[in-house]
């Protein structure tokens, strides 16, 4: 049986070699590509190939598939991660550099688009799109033949939604400040020049109620099945919090 390489994760630098970086800069990528990979990673050096810029990095998380799918969605706006794979970008478009991540079986995994200007103006947005909102009902207003219905939603930020039709919001009247309720909407969404996405002017077509069960609650009946790989996790709270980017030490 073939040997493990002792590497996991490269940052693959074009473009540039040894000679033509500075040590600072290097340290610099270095730095990035370790907050990339992120805390859970543990990530530790595995050593620089020469060439193009090879920067190897052995991954420590004991659930490794978490590490590899930070990487796959940091080029989403709000994915954890971001930020350092818009710092990684910064810095190869200084140098006039390109690169990927790779795993150790070469594959692409991530890839950096340095041909970006630096003063790019991010437009603002706006798609029609179909979605649903996920809240607790804790406003409702409206003297003409709309309601407007306010839903606090996850993390306390309070989204609203306009009722066209009345026997819908009579319904959701009666779910003010009780358990949580799913309103399926359609409308516009805008993503803002920091790379948001927040509802725009969207309309509710009809909704349904949800379990008010914790995530804790759920995850430890889960873990009463056995075979489903649940059972096997010491704190599948905090697995699921890391695969969401909701835990604390994601920057």
């Amino acid at each position: 049986m073939a040997a493990r390489q002792n590497w996991d994760f490269a940052l693959h630098i074009k473009g540039v070699s040894l000679k033509t970086l500075d040590m600072s800069r290097l340290a610099e990528y270095m730095k990035e590509f370790a907050a990339l990979m992120g805390e859970g990673a543990s990530p530790k050096f595995a050593g620089i190939v020469q060439g193009s810029v090879v920067m190897r990095a052995r991954d420590c998380n004991e659930h490794m598939g978490l590490t590899r799918q930070r990487l796959l969605s940091a080029v989403n706006d709000e994915a954890p991660g971001h930020s350092a794979y818009q710092k990684i970008e910064n810095l190869m478009r200084k140098d006039g550099a390109r690169g990927d991540i790779i795993d150790s079986q070469k594959s692409v995994i991530l890839s950096f688009d340095s041909r970006k200007a630096a003063n790019d103006d991010v437009r603002e947005i706006i798609i029609h799109d179909n979605g649903e909102i996920d809240g607790t009902v804790v406003g409702i207003a409206g003297a003409d033949d709309t309601a407007h219905v306010r839903l606090q939603v996850y993390g306390g930020k309070v989204e609203t939604v306009t009722v066209r039709d009345m026997a819908l919001a009579r319904e959701l009247a009666t779910r003010f400040r009780l358990g949580p309720v799913r309103v399926y909407v359609h409308g516009t969404w805008k993503r803002t020049k920091e790379g948001v996405w927040e509802p725009n002017r969207i309309y509710a077509d009809r909704i349904e109620d949800l379990d008010s069960d914790s995530v804790h609650d759920v995850f430890r009946e889960l873990a009463t099945i056995p075979g489903n790989g649940w059972s096997d996790v010491k704190d599948a709270n905090e697995l699921w919090k890391k695969i969401r980017g909701l835990d604390d030490s994601s920057p």
